[in-house]
């Protein structure tokens, strides 16, 4: 019996171990080289000429992918809530709901350029989110049920648009939190 409850013990640590320490930081790794990834697709961007380097927009968007990556390894679920019920650390254009990144995004001139630097942003702060749901174990227990809200909200909007939408704000809100960072 005692034996059975110091084995349990011994692989509820080990688990705990994993979960909070290597598991972690393989996330952490994982987002910064996607942010990485879409910084060079920006880079690319501005390489072929559609973008100026010298432009305000390319100048945010790069610095707020920096920020993004060096803000990787804060971003979890709890900070996410708690940050985001303290709204003293958001500028007051911030409040609009769009990070630096989508504002710059949107003020480029060039229609498809801009179509392809606001999916540039929607990518990344997606990503932002399923890096929060993967660091979280909490996040892993209400899971379902997250899914099954999802898809009832879903169901009701009738729309994807507006689904995506939701995600994308809690995106927005794990950008604006690296931005001000």
């Amino acid at each position: 019996m005692i034996a059975n409850a110091f084995f349990t013990f011994i692989s509820i640590c080990f688990v705990l171990f994993i979960l909070y320490g290597p598991w972690q930081a393989t996330c952490t790794d994982i987002a910064r080289q996607y942010c990485f990834k879409k910084r060079d697709a920006l880079f690319d961007i501005a390489m072929s000429g559609r973008i100026d380097f010298d432009s305000s927009e390319y100048r945010t968007m790069r610095l707020s992918l920096e920020k993004t990556i060096r803000y990787c390894h804060n971003l979890s679920f709890f900070k996410l809530i708690t940050l985001g019920l303290d709204r003293s650390h958001f500028k007051q254009e911030e409040t609009i709901h769009l990070s630096s990144l989508s504002r710059a995004a949107s003020r480029v001139a060039d229609v498809a350029t801009r179509e392809e630097l606001e999916e540039l942003a929607c990518d990344v702060e997606m990503f932002l989110v399923v890096t929060v749901i993967l660091k979280s174990p909490f996040l892993w227990l209400l899971f379902p049920l997250l899914i099954l809200a999802s898809l009832v909200a879903f169901l009701f909007d009738l729309t994807k648009k507006s689904f995506i939408q939701r995600l994308r704000f809690v995106g927005e809100r794990a950008q604006i939190q690296a931005e001000c960072a």
